[in-house]
């Protein structure tokens, strides 16, 4: 198994010294869409899929609100799937998408992989198909217009390193397991992935 981690998105709020610890009150930071591109036998595994070519080619999908915020700057260059055509892979071969949650940042490029099934928690994928009022921003629905192949997860599974819920995502890898961590989203999950290293 082979690992890549992948910058996908890059976001510069304000002010520097209260997001990053340094620079000035009136300074943007750079922060980044963290994503990995798993190389599992003879598939891709994709975890959370950063902006995607829709954001790329028009940054006014993002809602204004969240431009101001937290200030996204979309480039082709730095979707996942240009990433992994970079690397020499085909895109193609990613079967399976992880997000972590479906924030807007972080389920961006789903519509980059139409043929990837989708794994996400059964409470995450509820609450982005009808959200309440006041998580209605960081949602973007038009993400997930094009209909991906969901596959929901509940929280059922084993204890693991003290966390409860744990599962290994069937028809992948018995070394990549989803954990449930809800609370940065209603369904919000980290994903380990064992390697030669740990």
């Amino acid at each position: 198994m082979r690992v890549h981690h992948l910058s996908c998105g890059t976001f510069c709020p304000r002010p520097a010294r209260l997001l990053a610890g340094k620079g000035g009150w009136l300074e943007p930071t750079k922060l980044i869409a963290h994503c990995l591109l798993i190389e599992a036998g003879d598939r891709l595994v994709l975890v959370d899929t950063g902006l995607g070519t829709p954001e790329a080619e028009n940054p006014h999908l993002v809602p204004l609100a969240t431009r101001i915020a937290i200030a996204p700057r979309p480039a082709m260059a730095e979707t996942a799937i240009r990433q992994i055509e970079a690397l020499g892979l085909d895109p193609a071969e990613v079967t399976h998408v992880i997000p972590t949650h479906l924030d807007f940042d972080h389920a961006g490029g789903l519509f980059d992989f139409p043929q990837a099934e989708v794994h996400v928690h059964a409470t995450e994928l509820a609450t982005a198909l009808a959200p309440p009022i006041a998580e209605r921003l960081r949602y973007m629905p038009v993400q997930w217009a094009h209909g991906p192949k969901w596959v929901e997860h509940s929280s059922w599974g084993e204890d693991w390193f003290g966390f409860e819920g744990v599962r290994p995502i069937e028809g992948i890898d018995p070394e990549i397991v989803l954990i449930p961590l809800l609370g940065h989203s209603r369904g919000h999950c980290g994903v380990a992935v064992k390697e030669d290293r740990g």
